[in-house]
């Protein structure tokens, strides 16, 4: 995986490290993926705790994440 950008978000989520809700940041991801038998990468979105820095999992991001491994394989 190769880290792109950094993107700062007020939005909360739970961080399981810090045992609480707290603010995160947004890294972008290059992510190799497979779906049935095609191979692609696609740039994803990675929350991570603004505190400690452990990946958290925000429904919002997991969601659009999936939207863009779906319509990447749709596309091909």
């Amino acid at each position: 995986m190769k880290t792109k950008t950094n993107k700062q978000i007020n939005t909360l989520a739970y961080c399981d490290n810090c045992e609480k809700r707290g603010p995160y940041y947004i890294k972008d991801t290059l992510l190799t993926v497979t779906v049935k038998d095609k191979t692609f990468e696609v740039v994803i979105k990675r929350a991570h705790c603004k505190k400690c820095g452990e990946e958290v999992y925000p429904h919002d991001i997991e969601k659009e994440n999936d939207l863009i491994v779906y319509d990447e394989y749709r596309r091909l």
